[in-house]
């Protein structure tokens, strides 16, 4: 695995580790694939592009790893995508929602990078509709990084298309301890809803100072507001997350069993992070089933390519011609502190 063992993000690491090591424990203890049992190495890319670059190929090179499982972030996943084309190693992406990913994946000229999750584009084709609902103007706010730009640039013109005004687009460094300017400008702007683009822990900090400040509009999410993590984080303040809707990958609630024993073994509750890389994991080990054990790169990339199954929680697996899956994606919100989840929803190409 390559993914952020340190820095903002290292939190959301640190669950995707735990998870696969359980699904890896839980098929070594029934004999792995063929009798041959599962090893987990980690590389920390720290949130780094650069550093990106740099654990995909000790990963490859000098732990001589059959596959990655990466990136845990957009940019840094953009950076590493040519690392796999050169070295000819499968990764299976499996939360990093660029639009940019998949027009460079399969036939868009590398044919070893997967990704199980759904893109912005295709939760964006799903939510926008929602939006349009939901409000006539909207400020929108989002992490200046790849993931919450290329979130921003897909819904601005499918909110405009719908008559919906965007009052104003911010962007803002992962971290940040100071939400209210932003917050000043939305207020003398007075959009009816405002959609956030931003993690669990940038998050909490935007909805104190939004509650300090007294605004009142309804809140719409493209991140992990509406997850455990979250709640955690304002649960001296638990109303401040009463009624936000959120478009995601995956939410509390799809996965009973696989949430229930990464409690029980943990002591906590898996992010959506962990529970996206537990199923990267599953992917895997399913290809690896389908070709009898061979962990040779080339057959691990045909079967991943082969692949078509139920991955219980996220829906069917079977990759298109640019090694996307279309998995479904959930629409969700909190309802008295607890996660109500509203729908599940196929997507689609």
């Amino acid at each position: 695995m390559s993914l952020p063992l340190t820095g903002p993000t290292a939190y959301l690491g640190e669950s995707a580790v735990k998870a696969v090591q359980m699904a890896m424990d839980t098929w070594n203890a029934s004999g792995g694939v063929n009798d041959r049992k599962f090893e987990l190495v980690s590389g920390d890319n720290a949130g780094q592009p650069q550093q990106g670059v740099t654990v995909s190929r000790k990963l490859i090179d000098v732990d001589k790893v059959a596959a990655v499982l990466g990136q845990l972030n957009s940019s840094v996943t953009l950076a590493a995508m040519p690392v796999f084309l050169e070295k000819q190693i499968p990764d299976i992406a499996y939360v990093d929602t660029n639009r940019k990913i998949y027009d460079t994946m399969g036939v868009g000229g590398n044919p070893w990078v997967f990704r199980i999750n759904a893109d912005d584009s295709m939760m964006a084709d799903a939510f926008a509709g929602q939006l349009a609902q939901g409000a006539k103007s909207y400020a929108i706010v989002a992490q200046g990084d790849d993931f919450g730009r290329g979130a921003a640039a897909l819904y601005e013109p499918r909110l405009k298309q719908a008559g919906v005004a965007i009052t104003s687009t911010s962007y803002y460094d992962i971290g940040t301890a100071d939400f209210r300017p932003v917050l000043s400008k939305i207020q003398s702007e007075k959009p009816e809803a405002l959609l956030l683009v931003m993690l669990a822990s940038d998050g909490s900090v935007f909805m104190r100072q939004y509650g300090e400040l007294g605004l009142k509009q309804k809140i719409y999410s493209r991140g992990a507001l509406v997850s455990n993590e979250f709640m955690d984080r304002i649960k001296d303040n638990p109303k401040l997350a009463e009624g936000i809707v959120e478009a995601t990958v995956w939410t509390s609630g799809e996965d009973p069993d696989m949430e229930g024993a990464y409690q029980k073994r943990y002591g906590d509750p898996p992010v959506i992070h962990g529970v996206m890389a537990y199923y990267a994991f599953q992917t895997l080990a399913q290809a690896l089933k389908a070709n009898g054990g061979d962990d040779s790169p080339t057959a691990i990339q045909t079967a991943l390519k082969k692949l078509d199954f139920e991955q219980p929680g996220l829906g069917h697996i079977n990759f298109d011609d640019h090694d996307q899956a279309y998995p479904n994606m959930s629409l969700a919100t909190w309802k008295d502190g607890k996660i109500v989840l509203l729908k599940t929803i196929p997507t689609k190409k």
